[in-house]
């Protein structure tokens, strides 16, 4: 964690304070950043949005991101 803190130049115990660990920390990142992450919720309107071109601009989406 001290190595993480250094590269971002914070104290570590702010990353501790706001993740927990550096488990939380990596958890934390992926679930900001997992493009492949879909809220299920969300899959019907994806679909329906996809039938116009047969999903060719969500394919080229997913690929791009």
């Amino acid at each position: 964690m001290s190595r993480v803190a250094d590269q971002a130049k914070v104290d570590s115990r702010l990353i501790y304070d706001y993740f927990g660990s550096l488990e939380g920390l990596v958890k934390e990142y992926l679930d900001a950043n997992d493009y492949w992450k879909i809220n299920p919720e969300n899959v019907g309107a994806i679909v329906e949005a996809s039938r116009a071109d047969s999903g060719k601009a969500l394919a080229y989406n997913v690929l791009e991101d």
